[in-house]
């Protein structure tokens, strides 16, 4: 499965800076932390003193400075104090989790904005539960017990269907793609096509600002049209994770999983698309703590420095450094969300228990440093052709206008100028110069335009016409499977029939034995029977030469299959690269379309503006010769 562009480049509406949200989700103390802390000083202490070590309201969150020393437990009056968008303690619900977490990035995805919801934490402290829901509840049809990432998705397709709702006033279609992808051990995976060989790279997307993107190929995009297609993607994914049990987690999460959504909406005023990336990543902990050997072992070092490096990538974005996004899978794959053109939500998952209290200041402090990365948000919306050659048309009414109202003085007006007064003559007839050059100027940057848009029809025929071509080698190649399947069918015929005549042939021995046995008992019969053995031996060799020449000829003829189908395929794959290929240009030139249009605009109001301002002027020195 290639990179399927949804369409041509995006016209991009900037917005200011936003800085990154970041939540935190408490999940209940459990009874295996319980345990393990009454086990262990100075947890014991700390688990059963009186004297609560976490404080929150609404968005501050303080926490009681201990240090301890040995057994020695000491509580110091200066608290930790963290700041965020939203805390949420130990009985928050999933739904509620949901409105604070993701409501709102689901509205900005359907308004054309890119958004990433992603959760971080400790090994056990909840993420998968939060972003997809409880284990024991996976197959459940309660949408209220689901986590974030379903929900997220039966909130989107209820307004899409809701023609009434204010965010897609003026619809007229739209379509929803999904696919899952796993960072395990520093290898890109397609959850959904485990034998696909996933690869990322970066894309320059417009020369003149050095914008690029990050692409992810051969990544199989499936359509959804509503939540049961996009829960039966979930499971199936979930199923081709890496998951483990350790000390913290029996079902420990041992990569880093992303699910992108795709939400494209066709209106009257164009196309916007918003892109939703859910990414639930690896438990962050100590490996003393989760007991870790062998392959767990060498997953949690894998973990661990992907971690790292996505904190020394909030770091340098935080410091006005340079950051290493390419030293890690995990932080290339996150370029966009972090410093880019994304809204991006961060939830931290913390365990609100002692025993796990290094951990959980370590995710705040993590969540502390998120939220000073400002990111450059775009919303992302293509015109329509048809709003193209509207706007080429409003243009060429502009320089008409312009072209009637300041290109050539009325005779009335020049008549009544001094002709003694030459500086008015000639400062006149320089202004008359430079609308005459202006309005040349225009219509060449005019007929540029045209002739920009008849190459743009152009390659739109000849994508239509690769796009049919495409379909007959589709078409084809179902045909090549139906043969292949038919000769597979003879095939088997065959080799029924060769275990018939093997079975026959045992049989003809067994009656000779039994008559070589007999022989003096029976010497006529015996030289009958020979007789007959020696006809039926004829016969079976006949046979066996005619299933071997059957044989043979299957032989050549599935050789003969099997080159015309990989033929057709090697055909099929480059046809579809020159394809994308052309697909890239076409976004290309009308970029530049766009870029040359939106200049056009602003040089007629800038030239209309002058001249009115000349008109005036000479209105006013018509006035003083008159006078």
């Amino acid at each position: 499965f290639a990179l399927i562009s949804f369409s041509s480049p995006l016209c991009v509406i900037m917005s200011a800076n936003e800085s990154v949200r970041v939540m935190v989700r408490f999940r209940p103390s459990n009874e295996k932390e319980k345990a393990k802390a009454d086990s262990l000083e100075p947890w014991r202490s700390l688990q059963n003193s009186k004297q609560s070590h976490i404080k929150m309201n609404d968005q501050e969150l303080r926490l009681t400075n201990i240090e301890t020393h040995g057994d020695q437990v000491h509580f110091r009056s200066k608290e930790h104090k963290f700041y965020f968008d939203s805390l949420m303690p130990e009985s928050t619900t999933q739904s509620e989790a949901f409105n604070k977490v993701a409501l709102k990035t689901c509205d900005e995805i359907i308004q054309g904005y890119n958004g990433t919801i992603f959760v971080y934490g400790q090994s056990g402290s909840g993420k998968t539960h939060t972003m997809y829901g409880p284990e024991d509840e996976k197959d459940s049809d309660d949408i209220e017990a689901m986590g974030v990432i379903p929900q997220s998705c039966a909130y989107i397709f209820g307004v899409l269907n809701n023609k009434n709702h204010k965010l897609v006033q003026g619809m007229q279609s739209y379509v929803v793609q999904c696919e899952f992808i796993e960072i395990y051990n520093e290898v890109l995976r397609d959850l959904l096509n485990i034998n696909s060989e996933v690869k990322i790279r970066q894309r320059l997307v417009n020369r003149k600002t050095d914008e690029w993107v990050v692409d992810v190929l051969n990544v199989e995009r499936r359509q959804v049209s509503n939540l049961g297609e996009v829960l039966r993607c979930i499971r199936e994914a979930s199923k081709n994770r890496t998951v483990a049990g350790t000390n913290l987690n029996a079902t420990s999460s041992r990569s880093h999983m992303v699910m992108r959504l795709f939400v494209r909406i066709t209106t009257n005023e164009g196309v916007r698309t918003g892109i939703a990336n859910f990414s639930d990543l690896a438990g962050s902990e100590k490996i003393k703590k989760t007991g870790a050997t062998g392959d767990r072992l060498e997953e949690a070092k894998s973990i661990l420095l992907s971690l790292s490096t996505l904190s020394r990538v909030i770091e340098a974005l935080t410091t006005n450094k340079h950051p290493p996004f390419q030293e890690s899978k995990l932080t290339f794959l996150l370029k966009d969300s972090l410093g880019g053109n994304c809204k991006t939500t961060l939830l931290i998952a913390a365990s609100p228990h002692v025993f796990n209290r290094d951990e959980t200041v370590r995710s705040l402090r993590f969540g502390e440093t998120c939220r000073k990365i400002q990111n450059a948000v775009k919303k992302n919306v293509t015109k329509t052709r048809s709003q193209l050659v509207a706007e080429n048309e409003e243009l060429k009414k502009q320089i008409a206008a312009l072209k009637r109202s300041g290109g050539r003085l009325p005779h009335s007006a020049s008549s009544a100028v001094d002709d003694d007064d030459d500086d008015a003559d000639k400062r006149m007839q320089l202004e008359r110069e430079k609308y005459e050059a202006r309005i040349q100027e225009l219509q060449a940057l005019n007929e540029r335009y045209c002739e920009q848009m008849k190459q743009s029809q152009s390659k739109d025929t000849e994508l239509d016409e690769l796009s049919g071509k495409y379909s007959e080698l589709e078409r084809d190649l179902v045909t090549k499977n139906e043969q292949y399947t038919t000769v597979q069918q003879e095939l088997t015929q065959l080799q029924q029939t060769h275990t018939v005549l093997q079975q026959q042939h045992t049989q003809l021995s067994t009656t000779h034995q039994t008559l070589s046995a007999t022989s003096q008992q029976l010497a006529m019969d015996k030289q009958r029977l020979q007789q007959q053995s020696e006809q039926q031996s004829a016969a079976l060799h006949s046979l066996r030469q005619q299933f071997d020449k059957t044989q043979r000829a299957q032989t050549e003829l599935q050789q003969k299959w099997k080159s015309e189908l990989d033929s057709k395929k090697s055909q099929f794959s480059q046809q579809e690269m020159e394809l994308s290929q052309q697909i890239e240009q076409l976004q290309l030139q009308i970029a530049q379309d766009r870029d040359t249009q939106s200049a056009t605009t602003q040089e007629l109001a800038q030239s209309r503006q002058h001249a009115q301002q000349v008109t005036t002027e000479l209105h006013s020195v018509q006035d003083e010769h008159a006078q």
